[in-house]
């Protein structure tokens, strides 16, 4: 009972921390994880984070600090009114000795490599529309080639993560999506991914505009227009709906 109540408490101050509250850091995690349920609870408390742009706070929850290293494009002119003005993306690397770089591989598999794990940040403005003033905000973080390190299975996931929904891509492949942290303007997703093995290949968690529930909701608008012009003659007039971009509806989006 009593080391029911220490995880407990455990869990809440790791997302608490990612959050920005005061208290325990998430470095109350035990590195390197020893578990697929160790994994999956980091995963999750990633995806429900809405500071994974705040390195400060991700290297609290992953036990580890950053160096970083910024990509600046050239700013455009905007003779396009629907260029990209500025974008800047920062990639962030681990010291050698993280965890997940260092942790002894499971029998049979390949050493650990640094570009098993990547973090990376880009904040990009447009010259119009909805992100001229506030950018559009892009994260990833990847655990590449999870296999090596530890076995985490479909039963693993379906008991520790139930809330990933799975679904079936090419040649075999299988996803576990799971929806984390969400708001109107943007969401975040974790996804772990499966290929001719019994154990996830990778994990990846993204936020991005493409998750919120804005992008959800003109997402429908947009396939139903298009479906619908799928089964319209070319051109009939004068009841021919043009879709528009996905990108235009958008920004007229309230």
């Amino acid at each position: 009972m009593l080391r029911s109540i220490r995880k407990l408490v455990s869990a809440v101050f790791s997302v608490a921390a990612i959050s920005g509250a005061t208290g325990a850091s998430a470095g109350d995690h035990t590195f390197p994880l020893a578990t697929a349920r160790d994994y999956l609870a980091l995963t999750k408390t990633l995806a429900d984070s809405d500071r994974l742009d705040e390195p400060d706070k991700v290297g609290r929850v992953l036990g580890t600090t950053f160096l970083s290293e910024t990509h600046k494009f050239p700013e455009a002119d905007c003779a396009i009114a629907r260029g990209i003005k500025s974008q800047a993306i920062v990639h962030y690397t681990v010291p050698a000795d993280f965890w997940y770089l260092s942790a002894a591989p499971r029998a049979g598999e390949l050493p650990p490599q640094r570009k098993d794990f990547s973090y990376q940040v880009s904040r990009a403005t447009s010259c119009s529309g909805r992100h001229a003033v506030n950018p559009d905000i892009d994260v990833r973080i990847r655990l590449d080639y999870l296999r090596g390190r530890i076995c985490v299975t479909d039963r693993d996931i379906q008991k520790f993560l139930p809330e990933a929904a799975r679904s079936s891509g090419p040649e075999g492949t299988t996803f576990y999506n799971y929806q984390g942290y969400t708001t109107k303007e943007y969401g975040v997703l974790a996804t772990l991914s499966f290929a001719y093995s019994e154990c996830a290949r990778d994990v990846s968690i993204m936020r991005g505009e493409g998750y919120g529930n804005k992008a959800k909701r003109v997402r429908v608008t947009f396939d139903s227009c298009l479906s619908k012009r799928l089964k319209e003659p070319p051109f009939k007039y004068p009841d021919y709906e043009f879709c528009g971009t996905f990108d235009a509806l958008m920004d007229k989006d309230p």
